[in-house]
């Protein structure tokens, strides 16, 4: 008798603990009935979040924001970069470099030209700029900024830029860009003033002959 009895609990519980279990995971439809889904043995579902949890972790030092950030852009994720490096600035707000890369963050943003974005780029990336040259003269800052000068047309600024970067470090590659840079602004800037004055008399343009 007790046999039976054990038999009929140990039946019982097997009908009753796949219904049990789909109810706990929603695996019931509107008529009552069981949708067979597998689950993953306990051990797979620990290992799963702790994946999950590892792949969506934030980073949780200054390093690990920087490298972060220069993943994003390099993929051209420039908001994500603008996050990252918005993180590493808020744990360390004096370091040019962090400062400097927000801004071509910034900069680069601004470049993608999205419709009905107002936000001013440009403008968050000249603060960066300016505050990375401040820190301890960032010359690539100092670049860029005559570069984003030029192209609002604000050609007195940008050579000053190109030319503090001549006068620091004229044989470096960036003091061969700078050059390039200064005379190609140097020459935007007079032209204007050149036609607005007329031409100067023996004024030949390329391609006439000079008496």
């Amino acid at each position: 008798m007790k046999r039976h009895l054990l038999w009929g609990i140990v039946v019982c519980g097997a009908l009753f603990l796949p219904w049990r279990q789909a109810a706990m995971r929603g695996d019931l439809d509107e008529t009552g009935r069981l949708h067979q889904v597998p689950v993953a043995p306990a051990a797979g579902r620990g290992a799963e979040r702790r994946a999950l949890a590892w792949l969506s972790r934030d980073p949780t030092s200054f390093p690990a924001w920087m490298a972060a950030g220069r993943g994003y852009l390099g993929r051209k994720e420039f908001e994500q970069a603008i996050w990252a490096f918005r993180k590493a600035v808020e744990m360390r707000p004096l370091s040019s470099e962090a400062r400097f890369l927000l801004g071509v963050a910034f900069e680069r943003r601004a470049r993608e030209g999205l419709p009905g974005d107002l936000t001013a780029w440009e403008r968050l990336a000249e603060t960066e700029y300016r505050a990375a040259a401040g820190l301890d003269d960032h010359l690539p800052a100092r670049f860029n900024l005559g570069i984003l000068y030029e192209r609002q047309g604000r050609h007195e600024e940008a050579r000053r830029e190109y030319e503090h970067i001549l006068t620091i470090a004229p044989t470096s590659a960036l003091g061969r860009r700078a050059r390039t840079a200064l005379d190609r602004t140097v020459a935007a800037d007079l032209l204007p003033r050149v036609l607005a004055e007329g031409l100067p008399s023996g004024w030949a343009s390329d391609g006439e002959a000079r008496e």
